[in-house]
């Protein structure tokens, strides 16, 4: 599965209560939170954040299985990034 590249953003210099996201280059509309109040403009960030969360979560585990290439069965840690990573991917 793939997705539209990131940086995903919510547009400057328009109100937030529009609720949309946009991401890519150039810019697509993504999706949209609404009714834009406090909580969904906490989701709107959490969304916008998901490309660079999602590429975060794989250079590390990849980085923790460099240090820890010994390892025989995986940590909570690692079966937490594994498990957001293909939730993410739609696996």
């Amino acid at each position: 599965m793939s997705h539209t590249p990131g940086p995903w953003f919510i547009p400057k210099g328009r109100s937030a209560k529009d609720g949309a996201i946009w991401g890519g280059n150039p810019p697509v509309y993504i999706c949209e939170c609404l009714p834009a109040n406090s909580c969904q403009r906490g989701n709107m960030q959490l969304i916008a954040a998901a490309p660079e969360l999602l590429e975060a979560c794989k250079a590390a585990l990849s980085r923790l299985y460099e240090i820890d290439n010994e390892i025989t069965s995986p940590s909570d840690l690692y079966e937490q990034i594994e498990a957001a990573i293909k939730k993410a991917e739609g696996l």
